[in-house]
């Protein structure tokens, strides 16, 4: 009988115990959220005191254009609504916007290819026409579609069409021989690359990397269709005249901050749900990223290679984390990594072609090329470009045919040269000379 009467006190104990313990860790999650929600306030305030932005409204003040002031964007939309999308035969044929493959640099095109990107171009010759009139306007800002959940530039997303278009261009220049229409499209597209920097926002960030890194490409391919004349190196010498300040990645990841104060505010927004416990989560980790923002605002204010260093802590403390834990960390912070690293490969590139045109004036006074870039210094270059990966001079390294100039890229290895593949982690950022 007693015994009996002993299991309802011990169920009645054993619930207690269990409401005890809810009720405690309750608390605890409650003082913990409490206390991180302090912590992000003080950190708001930290930020602002800087001067940075924390609201969307902040930056589009910033970027509004004052009243009567000419906007670029005026004529970028009717080039975008003007826009020809290439034809079902044609998309085999085409590439970027396509499903061909460019060939390497100082391969020619095949006659069906140069007719497939001939109608393509010619089909967008009034977008051309546009994009190119909006140029010469140096103030562009779109409305934007909208302040919230973020407000991302009407036809952001098609910026890199209308570059691929440039380009596509371009390479018919190259077939043609007309490289002052080339040099003309590499200018046109720097100054189109200078209007979305009006654009703070990430996304605009990588479509003005893309100008640059199209620039690049364009360039390799001039120098690989035949020797060039002087007066086409001096050209090609004052496209490089751009200057590429860390400023502007600087500016891109302050504006990213309120995108991330808007997931503090209305996490469903970011985690497309309604579970609490999903939203505190996204909410208790605003802070963590937000500090690892202002440690990559940080590493632009150094030169190289220590601000790759600095870029490189950021990238294995995020590899270290685990979504569950650090869910905005985690999805945020590798694509800024990314472009802060593409930033530096942007200025490898520009030296590798500095380098490359020097080689090329060595070549036109001595008919050969040189054994090492120290040849080249200080009558055709000051001195040689140093690599922003590890603060080493640029590499140099003759071929059976021509040269190649390289960066040895993120992985901090030298792989001669070694241009990257899908799916391989070990390659440099090359800029090579075929002929």
């Amino acid at each position: 009988m007693d015994k009996e009467l002993e299991k309802p006190k011990r169920s009645h104990r054993l619930w207690w115990i269990v409401a005890g313990v809810v009720v405690l860790t309750a608390a605890i999650v409650a003082l913990l959220w409490l206390n991180g929600q302090r912590r992000l306030q003080r950190k708001i305030e930290a930020l602002h005191a800087k001067g940075f932005p924390i609201t969307f409204e902040e930056i589009e003040q910033k970027r509004r254009l004052p009243p009567g002031t000419p906007n670029a964007a005026d004529l970028y939309q009717q080039a975008f609504d003007a826009y020809q999308q290439p034809s079902a035969q044609d998309m085999p044929l085409l590439p970027y916007v396509g499903s061909a493959k460019l060939p390497e640099p100082g391969v020619p095109l095949s006659e069906e290819m140069v007719a497939a990107i001939s109608r393509f171009v010619e089909a967008n010759r009034q977008t051309l026409t546009l994009l190119k009139q909006g140029v010469t306007i140096p103030d562009c800002a779109f409305a934007p579609k909208n302040l919230k959940p973020f407000p991302f530039p009407p036809y952001s997303s098609s910026f890199k069409v209308y570059g691929y278009l440039w380009e596509l261009e371009s390479v018919l220049c190259i077939e043609r021989k007309d490289y002052e229409g080339t040099l003309n499209n590499i200018q046109d597209n720097i100054r189109y690359g200078d209007s979305l920097k009006r654009y703070p926002y990430f996304v605009d960030y990588l479509n003005y990397s893309g100008v640059h890194l199209r620039n690049i490409r364009i360039m390799e391919r001039i120098l690989n269709s035949q020797q060039v004349e002087e007066r086409i190196l001096d050209e090609m010498n004052r496209c490089l005249d751009y200057p590429l300040s860390p400023q502007i990645v600087e500016d891109a990841l302050r504006d990213e901050l309120p995108s991330l104060l808007e997931i503090q505010s209305d996490p469903s927004s970011w985690t497309g749900s309604n579970s609490l416990f999903s939203n505190k989560a996204a909410q208790s980790n605003i802070v963590e990223c937000l500090d690892i923002i202002e440690e990559l605002i940080t590493a632009h204010s150094y030169g190289h290679p220590e601000r790759f260093r600095r870029i490189q802590v950021v990238r294995k403390k995020i590899n270290g984390m685990t979504s569950f834990f650090h869910p905005v960390s985690t999805m945020e912070i590798p694509s800024l990594t990314l472009t802060c690293r593409m930033n530096l490969q942007i200025e490898a590139g520009f030296d590798s072609v500095r380098i490359s045109i020097a080689i090329e004036r060595f070549r036109l006074e001595t008919g050969k090329l040189p054994e090492r870039l120290e040849e080249l210094t200080p009558k055709y270059m000051e001195k040689v470009p140093i690599d922003p990966f590890d603060g080493q001079p640029l590499r140099f390294k003759r071929l059976e045919k021509g040269y190649v100039i390289y960066s040895i890229g993120e992985d901090g290895k030298d792989d001669g040269g070694k241009m990257k593949k899908y799916g391989e982690e070990n390659f440099d950022y090359p800029f090579t000379v075929h002929r």
